[in-house]
């Protein structure tokens, strides 16, 4: 691509992103005060120039509070082409601005060689040339030379405004970051005397680039011919393999670093180019002008513009505060000592201190003993006071209790009897037992050799317990009597008994038997009708879902269907059953039965039974069905012989009919002598025709009878 076509591009650029408005349309001032455009070359990310860039707004609002600063970034690492960076710069201005109609700023910090690289080749116009500028942390080479950066990627240049013209036309002050590259070499033989290879790490910026350029002219300088410098080019896209690199590093190596650093932790000692927050695993050291001398100095030039001084321009002044910074707890971790330590000349120790709990662990250990000691006092006296306090609870309870025992123990509906060894009664709670004779007590109560049993006395009905206790103070053993009223539960027992043999009767006498069984453990009982009916000896103990006087169909169609209860069913069962007695001889019983119970987890499937003797029934319905069938069979045969005789029956009819009516209407005498002759004829075969049904049918009678 020619110069032609670069002018072409980088003139549209200007057209679609002018850097600020024309010279005949100026902004209108602003009384919003004073206002500092801080423009970072780099990215956030970058520690060192986000660092300086903070501190210059911190010592503005230290020196001057209603200033104004504002800080943008350009982003300009890449250098894809200057036509990016520019556009990048012309967006950081955007950024950067204050507000709408405050957007020029009364004095322009830049941060970075590359800010200031695209900054002076801009065509500044209307008030932006009148804008004073202070650099910061630039190369003192960018203000001499800068074209070897952009290689290949400048237009003509005529594109550019020379260097002569921009210093003098413009308010420019500048803090230059000076070459430390002898001073970085002399602390990398201090680390290590035979040091033979050095690593550089960098990234794309033009200081990365200065930094190699003057480590390498060091090292001429010095005549030190046998270090292999390998540079090693940072990116994320090569993170993984410059880490592998790092990880693997030949003996008597050392890193150094301006700015970036490794993702890993090598194995040879890290030396800093430039100012950053240590950790306490690198870097190791470094030789570099301080941020705060960066922040303070370009501080003090922006208040020296903003105050109207603008004598001996442009100023090119040092960042200054320049020492070696060694990490003493990175080197002890890494294993690392410094012989010739004493020779460094203005060495300053940035150890990172250890952990809080660390450097306080006595005092961490007292306090905490003291706290948990403390805390054990007060549980302890927590704790006594609550049992305390459950006594005292425990005491109101006990009394309480007793005299509800007392009240419970005279007026409870159980008599209380104590006699001692001898038979003598010591107390009682009924007035009534107290006055009986103990004679008669003694012998109705202990003499009768049954510990447990229901004693019946003047009318009533006692359930007696006798125990024994020993008495703790004469040491005798006493014997208690537990005098129970069952009164009315003896009544209500016989009164059932009475009942249940009621019933029983009841349904002995209707034929009908009963019983209640649980189909899990074939438990229940029957009345003595079920088992008269069902045929089962009531004496072999045999479980009530056997049902083993069945038929062998009816007995699976049984089995069949309590098997189904188990398994939930509701439905009734009713079916005449066939039972085959001890005896010989069959009976047909009707089983009705009706799911009453279903608790299977507590193994509970209960079922009742009922049974009726149906057998004269079934056979009586047997006997009438039998009845029919011959009845309709008799019919049928006799159809079947009147259908057949019919037509030999018909032919006589007609004759005599027919002979009949000719007699009545002849007068001729021998006709009618020959008339009669064929009538009686005719009436001769049908009284045949006649006898032979009533034959028939005699003897299809007598062969019924003779079948029954």
């Amino acid at each position: 691509m020619n110069c032609t076509t670069y002018w072409i591009i980088l003139c549209t650029g200007f057209l679609l992103l002018p850097l600020s408005a024309p010279a005949q349309q100026p902004l209108p001032p602003s009384d919003e005060g004073e206002f500092v455009m801080i423009l970072n070359s780099y990215n956030y990310d970058n520690e060192w120039s986000t660092s300086i860039a903070k501190g210059i707004g911190y010592q503005l609002e230290l020196r001057r509070p209603h200033v104004k600063s504002t800080i943008t970034y350009a982003g300009l690492t890449g250098h894809t082409s200057y036509l990016a960076d520019r556009f990048a710069m012309q967006g950081a201005f955007s950024y950067g601005r204050l507000s709408p109609s405050h957007a020029l700023p009364d004095v322009l910090v830049l941060i970075g060689d590359e800010a200031w690289m695209i900054y002076r080749s801009m065509f500044l116009r209307g008030t932006w040339d009148k804008i004073p500028i202070v650099l910061c942390g630039v190369h003192d080479e960018v203000l001499r030379d800068y074209a070897d950066f952009f290689k290949n990627r400048l237009p003509a240049d005529s594109a550019y405004i020379p260097l002569k013209n921009s210093t003098n036309g413009m308010k420019l002050s500048a803090v230059l970051e000076t070459d430390h590259s002898a001073q970085a070499l002399h602390l990398a033989h201090t680390f290590d005397p035979k040091l033979s290879h050095i690593y550089y790490l960098s990234s794309t910026t033009y200081a990365d680039a200065v930094k190699k350029r003057n480590l390498l002219a060091a090292m001429q300088r010095d005549n030190v011919h046998m270090h292999t410098f390998t540079e090693l080019s940072y990116s994320p896209d090569k993170a993984d393999s410059i880490a592998k690199v790092l990880a693997h590093l030949p003996y008597h190596s050392v890193v150094l670093t301006n700015g970036k650093l490794p993702e890993v932790t090598p194995n040879a000692p890290v030396i800093s180019l430039r100012d950053m927050r240590f950790r306490a695993s690198m870097p190791h050291g470094g030789y570099f002008s301080s941020i705060a001398g960066y922040t303070v100095r370009t501080a003090q030039e922006v208040i020296r513009f903003l105050d109207g001084d603008t004598l001996r321009l442009p100023r090119l002044i040092a960042a200054g505060d320049t020492a070696y910074y060694l990490n003493g707890t990175a080197m002890l971790r890494a294993d690392l000592s410094v012989p010739g330590q004493a020779s460094l000349s203005r060495r300053v120790d940035r150890n990172i201190p250890p952990p809080f709990a660390v450097r306080h662990a006595r005092a961490l250990f007292l306090t905490t003993l003291l706290v948990v000691l403390c805390v054990f006092i007060s549980l302890r006296w927590l704790h006594i006071s609550r049992y305390r306090a459950q006594l005292r609870r425990l005491l109101s309870r006990y009394k309480s209790l007793y005299d509800e025992y007392l009240a419970v123990y005279e007026n409870m509906p159980v008599s209380l009897i104590t006699f001692n060894s001898e038979g003598k009664m010591l107390s009682t709670n009924n007035p009534e037992i107290a006055k009986t004779p103990e004679e008669s007590l003694r012998a109705l109560l202990l003499d009768s050799g049954q510990e447990n049993r229901i004693l019946s006395w003047r009318g009533h009905f006692y359930y007696l317990l006798l125990s024994k206790f020993s008495d703790a103070a004469s040491g005798q053993m006493h014997t208690l009597v537990t005098l129970i009223d069952h009164t009315n539960i003896e009544k209500e027992k016989r009164e059932k008994e009475t009942i249940y043999n009621v019933f029983s009767f009841a349904m002995n006498r209707s034929a009908i038997g009963v019983a209640l069984y649980n189909l899990m453990d074939t438990d229940g009982f029957a009345t003595a009708a079920w088992y008269q009916l069902t045929g089962i000896d009531r004496t072999n103990n045999a479980p009530f879902s056997e049902h083993e006087r069945l038929s062998e169909s009816d007995a699976r169609l049984l089995h069949d269907y309590l098997r189904k209860v188990r398994y939930g069913t509701s439905q009734s069962f009713l079916r005449n059953l066939q039972v085959n007695m001890p005896r010989g001889e069959s009976r047909y019983v009707r089983f009705f039965i009706q799911p009453m119970e279903f608790i299977p987890e507590q193994g509970r499937v209960v079922v009742a039974e009922m049974v009726v003797d149906m057998d004269a029934q079934v056979k009586r319905e047997q006997q009438l069905e039998e009845l029919l069938i011959k009845a309709r069979r008799s019919e049928q045969l006799k159809n079947a012989f009147i259908a057949n005789m019919r037509n030999e029956i018909r032919t006589p009819l007609n004759q005599i009919a027919e002979l009949t009516r000719d007699l009545v209407n002849t007068d001729d005498m021998e006709l009618r002598a020959e008339l009669n002759i064929q009538i009686a004829k005719s009436n001769d075969t049908l009284l045949g025709l006649v006898r032979q049904f009533i034959n028939a049918s005699h003897q299809s009678s007598n062969k019924e009878v003779q079948s029954e």
